[in-house]
């Protein structure tokens, strides 16, 4: 007999059932149409002698259900035209109107059995406590959320509605509030329910969000191996802090599955994918210096070799990873250690999340394109390229006019903005506690003020200064009151 959850069952198909089968080979056999490999398959089965799974009496179960209204179709009933049908044959490979109550009967009992083991996992009293994750059934399936309060011989009014539930001594009640998943993990809702315990099963604490992409991003040294390729470490175990506590990435023998940097993953320039300045050649760990290291070859294109440029002079110190966390295990010293990572691609990034923290630090997680493509360094990089180009600059860089100047000091205060407002904001978001330094709504606040000043410096490069009469460059072709930023 076949086991259930330590309930035995007899799945041994009826003689009726072989019959069918028996049946559907001898018509097939005559070259009648009807049947899929599928039902070939399960006709064997059934005469095997052997008993059938749990998923195959389920499945059996749920075909028949389907195809119940092929027995509507002429030819399915013996005397009429065209018997039999080809819903007919298929009808007894699967062990016809015998195995369709048998089905039906041991499915019945297979989700019985299951179900009651689900029982047994229900919170008996005493088992939970104010602050311990729950799981229970709810009309639109599983739902998942924190106890707030527990109640024996009280009552709990549920907010925000009229219900009311009253817990007892063997059967406790818990106010719970519900918690929802997003892109960032699971966070709590302003919905709160209440349940028995009876109808709860406690579950793992609902932080971190298994499989979710995150960034990392690394000040490193560069070691040129060869031309256009270079080997630095991309990770290390420093603690991070997420919303969910501090993450710590394991560098044990194992812990990260490099099958994807090793297999020719692209190396970004701040983690856009449209713009793949490289190839990663070589991924490893360290289990000594528990650091991971990479070793990557840079494009030929004109853009990878700026950026390449960049990096031989050290104006680019700093690279990223992005990975996904596949298991992480919480220590008794409130961290939280993925054991089972995956890094997917690595990246050359211009800004990291916190610029005066030295070693590893949090990549803004928004998408890159919403950052500043460039440094202020890039743009007096821009400006010593471009200002050879204007016929009044002689040997000495002109002097910026009072405009295009305070164009320059509102544009850089914009970018200053627009960094520690998404930072802020990202705090603020992820983070689980109901107070904050900074509120979603003030970084918001400094995102609008920072495009404010990037639209006013641009109006200010429009206003004509005294260089407004001097013929575009030869080598931009822009007149020269457009290029006053860039020189």
């Amino acid at each position: 007999m076949a086991t259930i959850k330590d309930v035995e069952i007899d799945l041994m198909p009826t003689e009726g059932m072989k019959e069918e089968a028996e049946r559907y080979q001898g018509w097939k056999a005559d070259g009648e149409a009807g049947g899929t490999e599928v039902a070939a398959r399960r006709a064997t089965q059934i005469l095997s002698g052997d008993e059938l799974s749990p998923d195959v009496v389920i499945a059996m179960s749920a075909w028949f259900a389907r195809h119940e209204v092929d027995k509507q179709a002429e030819g399915f009933s013996p005397g009429e035209n065209g018997y039999p049908s080809p819903g007919r044959v298929a009808w007894a490979a699967w062990g016809g109107d015998p195995g369709q109550s048998w089905a039906d009967a041991k499915a019945d009992r297979i989700k019985e059995i299951q179900d009651r083991s689900m029982d047994t996992n229900r919170a008996e009293p005493g088992e939970l406590s104010v602050g311990d994750f729950v799981e229970w059934q709810s009309s639109g399936g599983k739902s998942q959320g924190k106890i707030d309060r527990i109640e024996t011989g009280a009552q709990i009014d549920v907010p925000n509605s009229d219900f009311t539930i009253t817990g007892t001594d063997e059967d406790p009640a818990a106010l719970i509030t519900v918690y929802q998943e997003n892109e960032e993990g699971w966070e709590a809702s302003e919905v709160q329910v209440g349940h028995l315990f009876s109808a709860l099963t406690k579950i793992e604490a609902l932080r971190w969000k298994t499989g979710k992409t995150y960034q990392r991003s690394e000040m490193t040294a560069f070691d040129e191996v060869e031309d256009r390729t270079y080997e630095f470490p991309f990770s290390s175990e420093y603690p991070v802090e997420r919303y969910f506590g501090k993450e710590i990435l394991s560098h044990e023998s194992g812990s990260a599955d490099l099958s994807r940097l090793n297999d020719s993953a692209p190396l970004l320039f701040n983690h856009d994918p449209d713009r793949v300045i490289g190839v990663v050649e070589k991924a490893y760990l360290d289990d000594k210096k528990r650091k991971g290291y990479a070793r990557v070859r840079f494009s030929r294109n004109a853009f990878a070799q700026e950026v390449l440029s960049d990096v031989k002079d050290g104006v680019l110190r700093n690279v990223s990873f992005g990975y996904s966390i596949d298991k992480m295990e919480e220590r008794g010293s409130g961290d939280f250690v993925a054991t089972t990572w995956t890094p997917y691609e690595v990246s050359i990034v211009s800004i990291p999340a916190d610029p005066h923290q030295v070693g590893i630090g949090r990549l803004l997680s928004l998408n890159s394109k919403t950052l500043p493509r460039q440094h202020l360094s890039n743009l007096f990089l821009k400006w010593k390229t471009l200002h050879p180009t204007c016929s009044r600059c002689g040997p000495k860089p002109p002097r910026l006019s009072a405009p295009a100047l305070l164009a320059f000091l509102l544009s850089a205060q914009s970018m200053a903005l627009r960094t520690w407002a998404v930072k802020w904001s990202n705090l603020a978001v992820q983070s689980m506690k109901p107070a904050q330094p900074f509120s979603k709504s003030s970084a918001l606040s400094l995102l609008r003020l920072s495009s404010l000043l990037s639209l006013i410096s641009v109006t200010l490069l429009l206003i004509p200064s005294p260089l407004a009469s001097e013929p575009p460059s030869t080598a931009t072709g822009l007149p020269a009151k457009l290029v006053l930023f860039g020189r």
